[in-house]
C-alpha cells in the first residue's frame, strides 16, 4: 500500500513539472544598436511570438540607463498559441554618452505556473559619438540579426527542469522496478503457506 501512494505522488510530481518543460519564450529582436541625436525619440518595436502549444501572458517592462526615458505601447497582453505581436515603444536618447536599456519580456502560461524571461538589448550612440554610423537608410538602426529566437535565459531554465525531470523519472523506475519485487516476494510467501496447509 505505501508503495502505491508513493508512486501516486511521484507521478504527480511527474504532471506538474511537465507544463513547465514546454514553456517557450521567444523574441523577433534580441539587440538593437541606435545611433541618435541628444533629446531625439524613435519609435521601435520588438516581435514577441508564442511558439507554445497553450496560450501565455506577456508582461513587458523597461530596465537599465533610460527606463524612464521608455514608452510601452501595450504593457500587458495575451497571446494565443502560434501567435505574434509587435510590441511597440519609444525611446528617448539622453544628451550625451552611450546608454544601454533592457526591454524585458516575461512569458507566462494563462493557467499560471512558472514563466520565461528574455531580455532585448538597446544600445544608444549619439550621432557619430563612436565614429562609425551603422544606421545607413533605415533610420539610425542595427538589429542584430545573429540573434532571434530563443535567448539564452529560456535555455538555462530549461537545462535545471531537464534535470528535475530525469531524477523523477529514474525514482519512477525504481519504484516500478521494487513494485514488481514486492508483488513476486508477496507470491512466494503465499505460496510456502499454502504448500504447508496442504
Amino acid at each position: 500500500m505505501k508503495w502505491k501512494v508513493l508512486t501516486t505522488v511521484v507521478l504527480a510530481y511527474l504532471l506538474l513539472l511537465m507544463p513547465v518543460f514546454a514553456l517557450t519564450g521567444s523574441i523577433g529582436n534580441s539587440r538593437m544598436i541606435l545611433n541618435l541625436e541628444p533629446g531625439e525619440t524613435i519609435e521601435r518595436y520588438i516581435l514577441v511570438k508564442n511558439v507554445n502549444d497553450v496560450a501565455v501572458d506577456i508582461d513587458i517592462g523597461a530596465a537599465g540607463d533610460l527606463a524612464d526615458s521608455v514608452e510601452l505601447q501595450d504593457e500587458e497582453f495575451t497571446l494565443e498559441p502560434g501567435e505574434d505581436k509587435k510590441a511597440y515603444f519609444t525611446i528617448t536618447a539622453q544628451d550625451s554618452g552611450v546608454t544601454e536599456t533592457r526591454i524585458n519580456v516575461r512569458f507566462t502560461p494563462i493557467d499560471g505556473g512558472n514563466g520565461v524571461g528574455l531580455s532585448s538589448q538597446i544600445i544608444i550612440a549619439l550621432g557619430d559619438e563612436d565614429g562609425s554610423d551603422d544606421g545607413g537608410d533605415d533610420g539610425g538602426v542595427n538589429v542584430d540579426s545573429q540573434n532571434p529566437g530563443t535567448i539564452e535565459n529560456g535555455f538555462q531554465l530549461n537545462k535545471v527542469h531537464i534535470i528535475l525531470f530525469s531524477s523523477t523519472l529514474i525514482i519512477m523506475l525504481m519504484l516500478v522496478v521494487l513494485l514488481i519485487l514486492d508483488y513476486k516476494t508477496r507470491g512466494k510467501i503465499k505460496n510456502k503457506k499454502r504448500a504447508k496447509s496442504k
